[in-house]
């Protein structure tokens, strides 16, 4: 039986089951991933960057103090605020920090499913399409590396954004605050984009 109400032709078993086989996917693909030490940028932007050591300086990603940290060039202050909560997590245990990376990919594979049957309206090419999505070799990099977390970052917002949008337009989702919603994440995705090169001017 196809649902009549969330625009995808598709069942809840079969929504059921996309999200188990990506999860599967994703956690089998990148599980080891969580032994992985800190690299690269990540030395400097977590162990040695004291302005995400403490949950005080949230107010610091809204001011210029957010450049008073040795390393950082680019205004990305969701990412910067995803370090500041995974270091009172975890402190400098990286487990954890490669954990949030991997459920990122995971959740942004799910946003790729959702959009895919929005789009084909065929729950196997939707679930074919998440998961060449989530095995591709092109996300590695930005799931390995801590700190390349800011590309999946703004690929969920942006993606959060385009299905908010997308059934606010077709009638299903009416109402501003849901319009307010997909723009308000719009935005957040665009500070990961545009924010760099505006600064680097």
């Amino acid at each position: 039986m196809n649902s009549g109400t969330n625009g995808t032709n598709t069942t809840t078993l079969q929504r059921t089951a996309a999200v188990i086989a990506l999860l599967a996917a994703v956690f089998a693909l990148y599980y080891r991933t969580l032994d992985n030490p800190f690299v690269w940028d990540d030395q400097f932007l977590i162990l040695k960057n004291y302005f995400i050591h403490n949950l005080k300086n949230i107010g610091g990603l809204f001011t210029q103090a957010y450049f008073t940290q040795p390393v950082e060039i680019s205004y990305r202050p969701v990412a910067t605020l995803t370090y500041m909560i995974d270091y009172a997590l975890w402190r400098t245990q990286p487990q954890g920090w490669h954990f949030f990376n991997v459920t990122l990919h995971f959740l942004n594979s799910l946003l790729v499913y959702a959009l895919a049957a929005r789009a084909a309206r065929r729950a196997w090419l939707a679930l074919g399409l998440a998961l060449l999505f989530a095995l591709h070799p092109v996300n590695t990099e930005a799931i390995n590396a801590v700190t390349f977390r800011e590309d999946p970052l703004c690929l969920f917002f942006m993606l959060a954004s385009l299905l908010i949008y997308i059934g606010y337009s077709e009638g299903r989702a009416r109402g501003a605050l849901r319009l307010a919603a997909s723009i308000v994440l719009y935005a957040v995705s665009y500070t990961h984009l545009t924010l760099p090169t505006i600064y680097s001017v």
